[in-house]
């Protein structure tokens, strides 16, 4: 007959050692989920700086077109001016209120 503390002994050491290669595997998946998380974040800069770019080219084309504008009064850009003279009146007539006043 085995002896019994000889048996929960052995079943000891066996559990520390799948303990220690549990919390070893655990410290190895994270650091692991830690790399793509690091991959994920510089995916996500590498994107918001290409939003970037076209931010800022969008906003240098209009500031250019200003300036072309306001400097030359070039007739082709007459109609598009108009366009939007046209718009802000439409906005105006749409948004005046008829006969109001603050008692």
């Amino acid at each position: 007959m085995i002896n019994k503390d000889k048996t929960i002994f052995f079943l000891n050491i066996i559990l520390e050692i799948l303990l220690i290669i549990y919390i070893g595997l655990n410290f190895y998946l994270l650091m692991k989920k830690e790399i793509n998380f690091k991959l994920f974040i510089s995916c996500l800069e590498e994107f918001w700086e290409e939003i970037e770019v076209q931010f800022y080219g969008i906003a240098s084309s209009i500031f250019f077109y200003v300036i072309v504008y306001l400097f030359f009064h070039p007739p082709w850009m007459k109609p598009l001016i108009d366009f939007f003279i046209s718009s802000n009146d439409l906005f105006k007539q749409y948004t005046k209120v008829e006969n109001s006043y603050i008692e």
